[in-house]
C-alpha cells in the first residue's frame, strides 16, 4: 500500500472514531439531561409532598385541637354531673330514687297513698350554669298545688346556679311532702274559702305541719268554734272534729257533731257489713218501750243437746266467714273521698243554719230562741232535736204529730218514716194509745153531760 492509500485509510478510521465519540457524548448528554430532569421532577414532587404533608399536619393538628377542646368541655360537664349523681345516690333513700343517670333523675316521694308525687329532673346543655328542667306529677294531689311546688323547686334551683342543684331541689320537695299534712286537703280548703266568702263565718287558720284547720261558723247570733284535724293518712281516715266553743243548746251541738262525724266516716271508710243496704231491720216491738217476745224467749231458752249446740256453732261460723268475705270485698271496692269540705258544709248549712234560723214545720215557730241567752230557759218538751232523716223539730210537736191518726206518718220535709230512740213510733202502740185517750175523753164527756143534766 502506498502512502496515499494509507493516508486515506487513516482519515477514514479517524473519522469513524470521531463519530462514535460524538455519538457517545450525545448519548451521555441525553442521559445526563434526562437524569437531571428526573431529579428535578423528584425534587419538585418531594417539595410539593412535603408542603402538602406540612399543610395536612397543620390541618390535622388544628382539627385535633378543636376536637380536644370540644371533648374537654363535654367531659367537664359529664364529670360534674357524674360526681353530683354519686352524692345523690349516697344521700337519697334507694326506695325513693327510681332513676339516677346523666339523662334524668327520678325521685318518688310516697308519704301515704295520697301524699305522693314523682319528681323528674333533667340536665340542660349548659348545666350547672342553667337551672334544672323540672317536672312534678301526682295522681292524687291537686294539679294547681303541683304547679306551686314546681315553681318553688325552680326557684330553689336558681339559687344554686354554678353549683349542684339536684339535692337541694329534691330535699325541698321531699320536705314539703313529709311535713305538709294539708296537701291532700288543698282543694277542700279552696272550696271552704269559697263557701265562707260573703258570710260572717271565718277561716281562722290552717297549719300545714299539724294538719289542723280552725273555723268559726256563724249564723245570726249563734256560732260554732271548731277545729278540724287531718290524720296522717287522710283522706283514708275521716277528719277529726273538735268543738272549741259554741252557744247552741248542748244536746243540739252534740247531735250535730255526731252526725257530722258519721258523714265523714262514710266518705273515708268502707261501710261495715251491718250497714250495707241501709239501716238494720228493727226487732219486733221496736219503738214500744218493751222487749219483744222473741227476745224474752231467747233469754230464758237453754240448749237441749250437744247436737243443737254444734249446729248453732257451725251456722255462726259460716255466717262469720261470709260476713268477713263481704267486708273484705267492700273494703277492696271502696275509694276514699276527702271529708273536710263535706263535713264543714254539712255543719254550716244542714246544722247551724237549719237550727239558728230554722222553724219547726209543725208549729211554724223558731226551733230555738233568737236570743242565745234564753237557750237555757227552753221547756224540756219544746227542746229541738233531729230525726234520723236529718230534719229538726220540737220534741213536743213531733210527738203530738205522731200520736194522732193516720199513724205511721213521715217527715214533713222529706217524707221518710219518722224514727228516733226517744219517740214511740210503733203504729199498733200509737193506735192503741189513741183509742184509750178517745175512750177516756168520751167517758169524761158522758160524765160532764150527766152532771150538767
Amino acid at each position: 500500500m502506498d502512502s496515499v492509500d494509507e493516508e486515506i485509510v487513516n482519515e477514514d478510521y479517524g473519522g469513524l472514531q470521531n463519530r462514535d465519540a460524538r455519538k457517545r457524548l450525545a448519548r451521555d448528554k441525553y442521559f445526563e439531561n434526562r437524569e437531571a430532569a428526573e431529579i428535578r421532577e423528584l425534587a419538585t414532587a418531594a417539595v410539593v409532598r412535603k408542603v402538602e404533608e406540612e399543610e395536612a399536619e397543620k390541618l390535622r393538628q388544628r382539627l385535633e385541637a378543636q376536637s380536644l377542646q370540644g371533648k374537654r368541655e363535654k367531659t367537664q360537664r359529664e364529670v360534674f354531673i357524674e360526681g353530683e349523681l354519686a352524692r345523690v345516690r349516697q344521700v337519697l333513700p334507694q326506695d325513693q330514687l327510681k332513676s339516677c343517670v346523666i339523662d334524668m333523675v327520678q325521685v318518688a316521694v310516697n308519704v301515704t297513698n295520697w301524699r305522693s308525687l314523682t319528681l323528674y329532673l333533667r340536665f340542660p346543655d349548659a348545666y350547672p350554669q342553667e337551672t334544672l328542667n323540672i317536672d312534678i306529677v301526682s295522681r292524687t294531689l291537686s294539679a294547681e298545688l303541683m304547679s306551686k311546688v314546681k315553681a318553688a323547686a325552680e326557684k330553689e334551683s336558681a339559687k344554686h346556679l354554678g353549683q349542684e342543684q339536684v339535692l337541694p331541689v329534691a330535699n325541698l320537695v321531699r320536705s314539703f311532702m313529709e311535713t305538709n299534712r294539708l296537701a291532700p286537703a288543698y282543694e277542700d280548703i279552696k272550696e271552704i274559702q269559697a263557701l265562707l266568702a260573703d258570710t260572717p263565718c271565718t277561716l281562722k287558720s290552717s297549719k300545714e305541719k299539724t294538719g289542723t284547720v280552725h273555723i268559726i261558723l256563724r249564723e245570726e247570733k249563734y256560732f260554732l268554734d271548731l277545729k278540724f284535724s287531718l290524720p296522717k293518712d287522710y283522706p283514708e281516715r275521716m277528719v277529726e272534729i273538735h268543738l272549741n266553743d259554741g252557744n247552741l243548746p248542748s244536746e243540739v251541738q252534740s247531735t250535730m257533731l255526731t252526725q257530722a262525724e258519721e258523714k265523714g266516716r262514710r266518705l273515708a271508710e268502707a261501710p261495715k257489713v251491718g250497714q250495707v243496704g241501709g239501716p238494720s231491720v228493727g226487732r219486733e216491738g221496736a219503738g214500744t218501750g218493751q222487749s219483744s217476745k222473741a227476745e224474752k224467749l231467747a233469754q230464758n231458752q237453754s240448749l237441749q243437746s250437744r247436737k243443737m249446740q254444734g249446729n248453732l256453732q257451725a251456722s255462726a261460723e259460716e255466717a262469720r266467714r261470709k260476713a268477713e268475705a263481704l267486708q273484705k270485698r267492700l273494703e277492696d271496692e271502696h275509694v276514699a273521698k276527702p271529708s273536710l269540705y263535706p263535713v264543714v258544709k254539712y255543719l254550716l248549712e244542714d246544722c247551724l243554719r237549719a237550727v239558728a234560723a230554722g222553724k219547726c214545720l209543725i208549729c211554724k215557730k223558731r226551733l230555738i230562741p233568737g236570743d242565745p241567752s234564753k237557750v237555757g230557759k227552753i221547756p224540756k218538751d219544746m227542746v229541738t232535736f233531729r230525726l234520723y232523716c236529718g230534719h229538726m223539730y220540737h220534741f213536743k210537736c213531733v210527738e203530738e204529730y205522731l200520736s194522732s191518726p193516720p199513724f205511721g206518718k213521715g217527715c214533713m220535709s222529706c217524707g221518710t218514716k219518722i224514727q228516733h230512740r226517744k219517740l214511740v213510733t210503733n203504729e199498733k202502740v200509737l193506735e192503741q194509745r189513741w183509742m184509750q185517750q178517745e175512750a177516756r175523753a168520751r167517758e169524761i164527756a158522758d160524765v160532764a153531760d150527766f152532771m150538767s143534766f
